[in-house]
């Protein structure tokens, strides 16, 4: 969305995806996958292709986007690398189409697609963080002790991918959306913080300046759970992953 005049510009789109995709990642040896998670979709049977946009008549393609993002609820479960293989090839391919389509396509974000693609975000991204492996490990040196990462990655990064995406679209219109992105979803966001995988740390942080640029009311809100976060880390909690990607200054640099 462009900015009114006199405000902060935040990232476009192919400076905030390619500022993800081009950080300097941390060197890991390994890494230990955990299984993906909390919401599983059971029942759900094998997913089925559906069309390309480039293959329907322009009057049915937004239908066929919501049916896209409505197909990727779909929660597998990633334990085993042997179940569910096309259909997971199947999502990975849909939520990466999504994300070309939105990128490239004027008048796409309408009010219906904000519910669809904001709670499909929430059902892949948002679920309970697994207790740490190296609890006693001190937090500024991630490297020491193998980090757990979520077996779900290949759509977890794609579906924060879509997400950016969605936001840094010209469309994009934050009174449809902030009735979505709301204080329960930037609390859920920053729960996230403190795994620790620091490509989703990573990525996370992206999205919450996103959201700060975008959310004039969810400014102060988001400080002052920063803030808040920063105080568990001191007098509650004996480490926390995530806390130097925690950093308010470049929000701050934001409100000037």
């Amino acid at each position: 969305m462009r900015p009114p005049d006199g405000q902060v510009s935040p990232l476009t789109h192919e400076a905030a995806i390619g500022s993800w995709h081009a950080t300097p990642k941390q060197p890991q040896t390994r890494m230990q996958l955990r299984p993906s998670r909390l919401h599983i979709s059971h029942h759900h049977g094998d997913l089925e292709k559906l069309p390309n946009f480039h293959d329907v008549s322009p009057n049915l393609r937004h239908e066929l986007l919501l049916a896209k993002i409505d197909q990727c609820n779909v929660i597998f479960d990633f334990s085993s690398a042997d179940s569910d293989t096309r259909s997971k090839e199947i999502k990975r391919l849909t939520l990466r189409e999504l994300c070309d389509y939105v990128a490239n396509n004027p008048n796409v974000i309408t009010k219906p697609v904000y519910p669809r693609v904001i709670g499909m975000f929430a059902r892949n991204i948002f679920r309970p963080v697994p207790p740490s492996t190296n609890p006693q490990c001190a937090p500024s040196y991630p490297d020491v002790d193998e980090p757990t990462v979520d077996a779900g990655w290949p759509h977890i990064e794609i579906a924060y991918e879509l997400f950016l995406t969605v936001m840094h679209n010209e469309d994009f219109n934050p009174n449809f959306a902030k009735e979505f992105i709301n204080h329960s979803f930037v609390l859920q966001l920053l729960e996230l913080f403190h795994l620790e995988d620091p490509r989703e740390r990573d990525i996370s942080k992206l999205t919450l300046h996103c959201i700060y640029c975008n959310f004039i009311h969810l400014r102060p809100f988001i400080r002052q759970s920063i803030n808040h976060t920063f105080y568990r880390f001191i007098y509650e909690s004996a480490s926390f992953n995530g806390v130097a990607d925690v950093n308010i200054k470049p929000l701050i640099h934001v409100d000037r």
